[in-house]
């Protein structure tokens, strides 16, 4: 696919006459849900009116050219487009480079990527394998405190894309370092062990295995 989506971009020599391509300015879901996501959208219109059913190649570039990611969509039948690009984990912050192609045109904004903080969900257990009922998880990186979230029902954020999570900011000295995890102050056994990396979205499960 990623290859389709490259050759795509790079030839465009089959114009179509008149076709107008438009990007509207994309949205970095940082600290947010979807998180390390690009919101991407446009659309391609006609003599001012939008045409239903046109492929669009979209490909994001980091600061150092290298790809961040690719898809191909269609527009809808108001002639508009839109899709989330997924960052790599361990995205560089800095200016990415969004080109589209769509109907022998091309257009390209630049996307400044900002330092992405982790993000995780999971289960909240004790060393009996039960539910913890509800609290309070917090995540340090060398004894900082990185971010917190409440949780209920023995989990922690959720899996889906739109859902929260324990989101854990960190700088580019965090890197590889272990991340921490506390279940209302006392400390836990992550499952599976992690280090902070930016754009890094995962499951946790964690454990309460020691005392307060």
């Amino acid at each position: 696919m990623v290859a389709t989506l490259v050759s795509l971009l790079t030839f465009t020599g089959a114009a179509w006459g008149g076709y107008s391509l438009v990007l509207e300015p994309a949205v970095v879901n940082a600290d947010r849900p979807p998180y390390a996501t690009v919101q991407v959208g446009g659309s391609i219109g006609l003599d001012g009116k939008g045409v239903a059913g046109v492929p669009v190649a979209l490909r994001l570039d980091g600061p150092s050219r290298q790809l961040l990611a690719a898809d191909q969509v269609s527009t809808n039948q108001d002639g508009k487009f839109g899709t989330l690009l997924p960052l790599p984990v361990g995205t560089k912050s800095g200016t990415a480079t969004l080109v589209a192609a769509a109907a022998g045109t091309v257009a390209q904004q630049q996307v400044d990527i900002p330092l992405l903080p982790a993000a995780y969900y999971g289960s909240v257990k004790d060393a009996s394998g039960q539910n913890v009922a509800s609290g309070k998880v917090e995540a340090y990186i060398e004894g900082r405190k990185a971010g917190e979230i409440d949780f209920s029902n023995g989990f922690y954020g959720g899996s889906e894309g739109l859902a929260p999570k324990l989101v854990v900011s960190g700088t580019e000295a965090d890197r590889g370092k272990p991340v921490v995890f506390k279940v209302n102050g006392i400390l836990t056994t992550p499952n599976p062990s992690v280090v902070w990396q930016t754009g890094d979205v995962r499951r946790v499960d964690l454990t309460v295995t020691q005392a307060k």
